[in-house]
């Protein structure tokens, strides 16, 4: 799957499944991509669509003129694939002005990996 069209967006739409009602639950989370995948960080406690995803793997994702299906799964700390998502969450979205490292920044963050399903354009 090929995301170069989408890799300079800023924001992504994220659609989980309600934990307990099964509703659809729309988020708009920055996002950076890496090897096929994409990866999404959050700060401090867990908020819905985190914890919703803990619950069902399933979400759906609108970034640029792309949509597709995914699953979603929490990054474990001390692995390769955290790693990979700090370091390209930080590069894309370092402010000049950030004197913390990639490490500093993300040490308590919560890490998703998301990995593509289906991905269609509408455009085609």
């Amino acid at each position: 799957m090929d995301f170069e069209s989408v890799n300079d967006e800023m924001f992504l739409r994220l659609t989980t499944s309600g934990r307990k009602t099964g509703k659809p639950h729309l988020v708009e989370l920055r996002f950076a991509l890496a090897d096929g995948k994409i990866y999404l960080s959050h700060d401090g406690k867990s908020s819905d669509w985190v914890k919703n995803l803990k619950k069902n793997a399933w979400v759906s994702v609108e970034v640029g003129s792309l949509t597709f299906d995914a699953i979603a799964k929490i990054v474990p700390t001390e692995t390769p694939s955290r790693d990979v998502a700090i370091r390209v969450i930080h590069r894309k979205f370092k402010k000049p002005s950030d004197s913390q490292t990639a490490e500093e920044r993300f040490s308590i963050a919560t890490i998703v990996e998301v990995t593509p399903l289906l991905l269609h354009d509408p455009r085609k």
